[in-house]
C-alpha cells in the first residue's frame, strides 16, 4: 500500500485542529519566559476536562502527563493548584525518581525514553 492509499485509508485525526493529532509526539520548546508552562497547562486542562484550547473546541477525556524538569513535583504542584484554583483537572506528574534518572541520562535518546516508558505505562 502507498503512502497516499493509506492516508486515504487512515485519515490523520485532529486533537486540536492543524495543532495536536491523535497518536502525534508533540514537543515545545522555547526560551525562558515565553509562557511555555501557561500554553502547556491550558493544553492539559483542554485535553483533561474539554473546552478550547487556542480557539479550537476539545472534547477532553483524554489522560495527560506532564514532566516538568526545572522545578521539583511539590513546587510544581503547588504551582498546578494556583493555576487552576485548587481545582487541578486530572494531569499526571513525572515521579521525582523517574524525574533524576531522565536528568542523570548521558543522552538525549536515554532521557526521551524515560518520559516516553513512563508516559506509556500510564497509558498517556
Amino acid at each position: 500500500m502507498t503512502g497516499q492509499e493509506e492516508a486515504r485509508k487512515n485519515p490523520i485525526q485532529w486533537i486540536t485542529p492543524g495543532v495536536l493529532m491523535e497518536d502525534g509526539i508533540h514537543i515545545l520548546h522555547g526560551s525562558e519566559e515565553s509562557f511555555k508552562t501557561m500554553l502547556t497547562m491550558q493544553m492539559h486542562e483542554a485535553l483533561s476536562v474539554g473546552g478550547d484550547f487556542l480557539m479550537c473546541p476539545v472534547s477532553g477525556g483524554f489522560r495527560t502527563g506532564i514532566a516538568e524538569l526545572e522545578t521539583k513535583r511539590r513546587f510544581f504542584g503547588n504551582r498546578l493548584a494556583n493555576f487552576f484554583g485548587g481545582d487541578v483537572p486530572p494531569i499526571e506528574g513525572l515521579p521525582e525518581s523517574l524525574r533524576q534518572e531522565m536528568l542523570n541520562g548521558r543522552q538525549a535518546k536515554d532521557r526521551i525514553e524515560v518520559i516516553g516508558n513512563w508516559a506509556a505505562d500510564l497509558n498517556l
